[in-house]
């Protein structure tokens, strides 16, 4: 692996864990007409290695609750096993990290089950050693959503009903 490549991985897998310094799960706040579009942007600006022109992303509000999901394309973002997924609490201070999610594919669900008062998350898992792509059931354990959904110990979410947020068809923007 090119060295640039290998840092580039460093500096995304220490985002995923959670309460990393330089990846606050705190609110981050926004001043007055600043939208949903401008934290992401803000987000993607901090990445060392993305890029406003090669980011592309699809949102979901979920349903009945304070919840976003976004999922966020391109070169940086996305690898053999999928692309990230922001999983943002808003609130009259701005936006939250609950979760960052590598390693996200399509499509993203909203299931009807909940923990520690918030909804899971269905995601599908593929790649890195896993022979057939499956639904995986991101759980909020109180403080986040699991970074990533390959090591999520479950089992199959087809038991869940639920709703897609966000799939191959779903808009896709850029910042």
């Amino acid at each position: 692996m090119p060295i640039k490549s290998l840092f580039a991985f460093s500096v995304l897998m220490a985002c995923a864990v959670p309460y990393e310094a330089s990846c606050s799960n705190k609110a981050t706040t926004l001043q007055p007409g600043q939208s949903l579009k401008a934290f992401v942007r803000d987000f993607v600006n901090k990445s060392p290695f993305a890029s406003e022109t090669t980011t592309r992303f699809s949102m979901a509000k979920v349903p009945a609750s304070d919840l976003t999901v976004v999922y966020l394309s391109g070169p940086v973002w996305c690898g053999s096993g999928g692309c990230t997924l922001l999983i943002l609490k808003s609130s009259d201070a701005g936006y939250g990290i609950l979760g960052k999610v590598s390693l996200a594919n399509l499509p993203i669900r909203l299931l009807n089950s909940t923990h520690h008062g918030l909804p899971d998350i269905g995601v599908v898992a593929k790649g890195g050693g896993i022979s057939s792509a499956h639904e995986v059931v991101l759980q909020f354990d109180g403080n986040h959503y699991p970074s990533n959904p390959t090591i999520v110990r479950q089992g199959s979410s087809n038991k869940y009903s639920g709703k897609v947020l966000i799939d191959s068809n779903s808009s896709i923007e850029k910042l």
